[in-house]
């Protein structure tokens, strides 16, 4: 019988949005003759990948503090956006590499734990590097929330309009890179605006009841230092889809970390 051929494989999530893996994929993986599995993960985005660097950096864009982290383990806030963990954390779980995904600037990271992956996410960057530069990024977030209180319909429109756009352009790229520029790398294509729509849409089917405001006070401001121990939470906060005013509750998080493990690591893996 001749050898199986084993192919490792190390995921990156970029800097578009983005999980217990299905053991019917690694099933499906083992059972083949070329083996192929996942040793490392590695992301880098914004606060939606970010597990925690901007707790070393020198900025005001954190969550570091109550009442974040109030679900995870521990009820730690551990500088991720959220009251429990990120996708990516669903993620490397699931592939059985580590609980969670580590913030690359921790100090207490080691070589060992490098190996299988860490997070370069960082809370406020984006793809114009004058953003991660930015001193003003807290202020500009809530500049941003008061203009769209104001313009509500209106800007809410243009931004589905707009996110969209870039979607069918971005799923082209993928595409073009994998099968052009990348030959031989596995390019994913992640859709959240489909499911983020149906949660909002349709509640129901997943057990939410508020799809307007976050579980934060008002759920229309709080975001990082102004979402504090001070401020009063919901009761429930598995009835939301929004933790505070801008980013996604656990329980989101974790449905779109299962749709992930459909689609993304099932087209890497080959499946």
């Amino acid at each position: 019988m001749e050898p199986k051929a084993t192919t490792q494989m190390r995921i990156i999530f970029s800097i578009v949005s983005f999980f217990h893996l299905l053991p019917s994929l690694m099933a499906a993986a083992s059972s083949s003759n070329n083996i192929n599995y996942i040793t490392a993960v590695f992301g880098f985005g914004d606060s939606t990948i970010d597990t925690g660097n901007n707790n070393y950096l020198a900025t005001d864009t954190r969550a570091d503090h109550p009442p974040y982290g109030v679900d995870f383990p521990f009820h730690i806030p551990t500088g991720r956006f959220s009251n429990g963990k990120l996708p990516i954390d669903f993620l490397v779980s699931s592939l059985a590499l580590k609980e969670s995904l580590p913030p690359y600037l921790d100090p207490r990271l080691t070589d060992e734990d490098l190996l299988t992956g860490a997070s370069f996410g960082s809370a406020g960057s984006g793809l114009d590097p004058l953003t991660a530069q930015s001193s003003n990024v807290l202020k500009y977030q809530l500049s941003y929330q008061d203009y769209l209180l104001q313009n509500l319909e209106a800007a809410i429109q243009q931004q589905n309009n707009d996110s969209i756009a870039y979607n069918v352009k971005l799923q082209l790229l993928a595409s073009r890179l994998e099968t052009q520029v990348l030959q031989g790398s596995k390019v994913a294509y992640y859709n959240v605006y489909n499911p983020m729509e149906d949660f909002i849409y349709n509640p129901n089917k997943y057990g939410f009841k508020q799809t307007l405001k976050g579980c934060c006070g008002t759920g229309l401001v709080e975001v990082g230092i102004t979402c504090n121990v001070t401020t009063p939470i919901c009761s429930d906060r598995s009835e939301y889809v929004f933790w505070d005013a801008v980013h996604p509750s656990l329980k989101t998080y974790r449905y779109l970390a299962e749709v992930a493990i459909l689609t993304v690591i099932s087209h890497v893996l080959g499946h």
